[in-house]
């Protein structure tokens, strides 16, 4: 099992940040390591804030303006618009075109409107809110182009398909800590301490707790939600 760990305590890694002139965004250093992933499977768990729909969005605009059509799933329709709503003449529009040949669509999670579809990129945003039925019915969307399956959930909160889609041999992990969010301040990361204690701050912003957890959770193998799994890109057994 391959497996890569990037640990920063508590000062943010300094590193350059990336302009992306035709969105109007710019990338932070992990959405850089997001954005440039051609990692035919992506589990990405994000702080709180820390930029995940942001991301997604350059990731989907990228492989349109280069010819892939692109599927964005949410749990429900104005999540889904959320996410394109961050590119040029996305406000309000469930579809966006490309010269290329290109093309995104945002729908919303549903056993009869989710069917249907063929794509080359599938991202599912909120993933944890899903029903594995919901991904069983979607799936198929990049059966036959080979297509990239991209999972992205907040904070902690996970699902057994999330789980044993990680498995796969070519699956990349990525979680993202608040710390690695320079929106994200020390001092609204101890009010919310403050208010609802250590375990809402590890479950909300990926905070690492103080404890030996960690490693149980590396030698699981699976991502357990109420374990702590640290910036990493894995590789783990085959997806059957």
């Amino acid at each position: 099992m391959h497996k890569s760990t990037i640990r920063q305590g508590k000062k943010r890694r300094a590193g350059k940040k990336t302009r992306l002139v035709e969105l109007g965004i710019t990338l932070d250093p992990w959405q850089k390591a997001v954005y440039d992933s051609v990692a035919p499977v992506m589990i990405l768990r994000a702080s709180r804030q820390a930029g995940k729909t942001t991301v997604l969005a350059a990731v989907a605009w990228k492989a349109m303006t280069i010819g892939k059509t692109v599927l964005i799933l949410a749990p429900n329709f104005k999540q889904a618009l959320l996410l394109i709503g961050h590119m040029p003449r996305g406000k309000k529009q469930s579809e966006i075109t490309h010269e290329s040949g290109g093309k995104i669509l945002a729908i919303a999670a549903d056993e009869v409107g989710s069917r249907g579809y063929t794509a080359d990129v599938l991202i599912i945003d909120e993933a944890a809110h899903l029903d594995a039925e919901i991904f069983r019915i979607v799936r198929p969307a990049v059966a036959a182009t080979g297509g990239r399956i991209i999972c992205a959930t907040t904070g902690t909160r996970s699902r057994t398909w999330i789980d044993l889609l990680s498995t796969r041999t070519d699956a990349q992990i990525i979680t993202v800590p608040w710390n690695d969010c320079p929106r994200i301040t020390h001092d609204h990361i101890e009010d919310a301490r403050r208010m609802w204690g250590d375990a809402y701050v590890a479950r909300e912003y990926l905070e690492e707790p103080k404890s030996d957890i960690m490693s149980s959770c590396q030698l699981s193998g699976h991502l357990n939600p109420n374990l702590w799994v640290p910036y990493q890109a894995r590789r783990g057994p085959a997806l059957a």
